[in-house]
């Protein structure tokens, strides 16, 4: 551990930052913690609005920025997107972001308590991602970084929950290049191995189709419970992204659609020019698997598949990382043990 590491772990531990005046906000808890940075829950003290401030770590400002995130996230503007509207330093900790303050449970969390999903299930929240980045790729931005821990599951008071794509740190638009101290950190292109595009693991050109890659191990995860591919190092890993064709999810999970699993499949393609052209498109196909799906099941006198709002007979509240219902908004972060 470093002196740098030493002194934020202290400063953690000691919640330094409660109870300080973060712009409009006051600083009230904190809710998360991990390897990229702090979020905190803060509140408005006249009008009672809560609010997530994510803080980053000071050492990993080379490879984050939050001022970028926020212009991102801010210039899409859409319901499946966290909406970012602060920014600043916030003295002795680090540069900081505001940002909506969300009840539910991060897709992560979901699968490793409950996955496999259904199909009736994995395709509302494909769909719900899928329409972000439809709005993210039409303003020219690639997200780079979708993961599960990145989908959020939010839960409204009717009983029904949506996805939030967040966390655009490493978000970039396509017509300005990416300079090469950005594109790599120690040799390994940014981004998580886990879920990385072939061309993002080799540090090459990206669009929109690299975020489909994502999709695709998503929704590979979601549909079969373990990911596509599994090696014990980050680089073992980003090499059978780059070299080695996925598993049939079918092989693993003999209940899914054959329409289902071509999807995905073609998501997975090696050749960004072989998987579909545009989240819109794939949303598109997602309807057709859809309808074959209400169809069987109106066949054998299942009620059909409804949308992911449909309340929690679809998909049933659970505790949150550290209690149940906490709010959480905590793209790259770990939520601290319950006290």
């Amino acid at each position: 551990m470093t002196p740098d590491d030493e002194i934020w772990e202290k400063t953690v531990t000691r919640d330094f930052a409660v109870g300080r005046t973060v712009g409009e906000y006051v600083i009230r808890r904190r809710i998360g913690a991990g390897g990229m940075g702090i979020v905190y829950e803060a509140e408005h003290p006249q009008i009672g609005r809560r609010v997530a401030i994510k803080v980053l770590r000071p050492d990993v400002s080379g490879t984050r920025d939050l001022l970028s995130e926020a212009r991102a996230a801010s210039a899409i503007r859409h319901r499946h997107i966290i909406d970012v509207f602060g920014f600043g330093q916030l003295d002795g900790l680090g540069q900081y972001l505001v940002m909506d303050f969300l009840e539910g449970d991060p897709l992560d969390e979901e699968l490793r308590m409950r996955a496999p999903l259904p199909v009736s299930q994995v395709v509302p929240i494909l769909d719900d991602t899928l329409a972000a980045l439809t709005a993210a790729h039409a303003k020219g931005v690639i997200h780079r970084d979708l993961k599960p821990g990145n989908l959020f599951l939010v839960h409204e008071s009717s009983g029904t929950r949506y996805v939030k794509v967040l966390d655009f740190g490493l978000a970039k638009a396509t017509a300005t290049p990416v300079p090469p101290e950005r594109r790599t950190r120690e040799g390994v292109a940014l981004g998580t191995p886990e879920y990385m595009a072939p061309e993002q693991a080799q540090a090459g050109a990206v669009d929109a189709r690299t975020d489909l890659y994502a999709v695709g191990v998503i929704a590979f995860e979601m549909l079969t419970g373990r990911l596509p591919f599994l090696a014990d190092t980050p680089l073992a890993i980003a090499l059978k992204q780059v070299s080695e064709p996925p598993p049939r999810p079918r092989s693993l999970v003999p209940s899914i659609s054959p329409a289902m699993e071509e999807l995905v499949l073609r998501l997975l393609a090696k050749s960004p020019a072989d998987r579909p052209p545009s989240a819109e498109a794939v949303r598109a196909e997602l309807k057709r698997v859809k309808r074959e799906l209400s169809t069987e099941d109106t066949a054998v006198g299942r009620p059909p598949a409804g949308p992911l709002d449909a309340g929690p007979t679809e998909l049933s509240p659970r505790a949150a990382p550290d209690t149940v219902d906490t709010p959480v908004m905590a793209p790259d972060t770990q939520p601290e043990p319950p006290p």
